[in-house]
């Protein structure tokens, strides 16, 4: 059973228990005619246990060309994992999940990402480790960045969900 925290889409308010939690849901944010690496959502995220976990999944579409497009995502004030890059000329779409672990402690944590895109079998993976002190709120930035102005891409939804055991 998934509730959502008081708050609306924007997160705050006490987070429960042994409930996974929806922090944040939203979509439909469109980049184009900028080479800026841009916010298409921000997330509150408030304090976590020492072994609380954060889901994020995002879908994306973007223009069909061999022009690169890269998405991240930043967990206090670095990238989690590097960048996912696609210049597929086949692909108009992907979709991306990443997970934040605490590691029994507040300020280290275990990263994974994985992903796929439209027009490939291929999924994508990569994992790191880092150290965000969660004992304090923190942002989570969901950001997309092309290399030509006249591309596109559409952030058509992302689900931010929390495990607090």
């Amino acid at each position: 059973m998934l509730r959502a925290v008081a708050g609306g889409s924007g997160g705050g308010g006490a987070v429960p228990t042994n409930v996974p939690t929806v922090l944040a849901q939203g979509g439909q944010v469109t980049l184009t005619g900028t080479l800026t690496k841009t916010a298409m959502a921000t997330i509150p995220i408030p304090v976590l246990s020492a072994n609380s976990v954060l889901e994020i999944r995002t879908e994306y579409e973007h223009t069909a060309n061999t022009n690169q497009k890269a998405y991240s995502i930043q967990f206090g004030a670095s990238d989690i994992v590097p960048a996912f890059t696609t210049n597929a000329a086949s692909s108009f779409a992907c979709s991306l999940e990443y997970i934040i672990a605490n590691k029994n402690g507040l300020t280290s944590q275990y990263n994974r990402f994985k992903g796929n895109q439209a027009g490939s079998t291929a999924t994508f993976f990569d994992n790191d480790n880092r150290a965000v002190n969660t004992g304090v709120t923190q942002s989570l930035v969901i950001y997309a960045q092309l290399a030509n102005v006249a591309d596109t891409i559409t952030l058509q939804s992302y689900t931010v969900s929390l495990l607090n055991p």
